[in-house]
């Protein structure tokens, strides 16, 4: 649901009619662009909405959230802009594409996969604490980043940080 003051792709409607045809539709979109694997089984309670998968177009690996909020794409686009990718301690990873589906007020934003961090930490059996305190130090300056312009990163974590 669109928050106080925002509008969505169309007006939403939340009966099982509706969802039915929402997830209908995309699983549709997905299938029509991506090669999508089902999500991760530890995923699907906290992330039912995303999908990791490869562009069929493209082959790029990618991380594909369907999203209600026109808010949330607002400020994605925001972050992705000339201006605020010019300040270093923006680590936003930079969406591929955001598309609107208006039939059933949703966007689907198409991220670039990144490695996690808990994958590379298995690859390497000690990472040095020069490593642990960088990391540190830019999840510090982007969350400084983001309340300076007034957003708020409501699960942020290592891996969705950008290069």
């Amino acid at each position: 649901m669109p928050h106080k003051g925002e509008s969505s792709c169309s007006e939403s409607d939340d009966s099982l009619e509706s969802r039915s045809r929402k997830a209908i539709l995309v699983a549709e979109t997905l299938k029509a662009r991506y090669k999508v694997s089902i999500p991760h089984p530890d995923l699907i309670p906290a992330f039912p909405n995303l999908f990791i998968g490869v562009a069929l177009k493209t082959a790029v690996k990618v991380i594909v959230k369907v999203s209600e909020s026109q808010r949330e794409c607002m400020f994605l686009k925001k972050l992705a802009s000339p201006e605020f990718k010019a300040d270093k301690r923006n680590r936003t990873i930079k969406p591929l594409e955001i598309t609107c589906l208006n039939q059933i007020s949703a966007y689907l934003i198409v991220c670039p996969q990144f490695q996690p961090l808990e994958n590379a930490a298995r690859m390497v059996v000690v990472l040095r604490k020069v490593i642990w305190d960088e990391l540190a130090s830019q999840l510090k300056d982007y969350c400084s980043f983001l309340h300076e312009h007034r957003i708020c990163h409501r699960d942020i974590k290592p891996s969705k940080l950008g290069h």
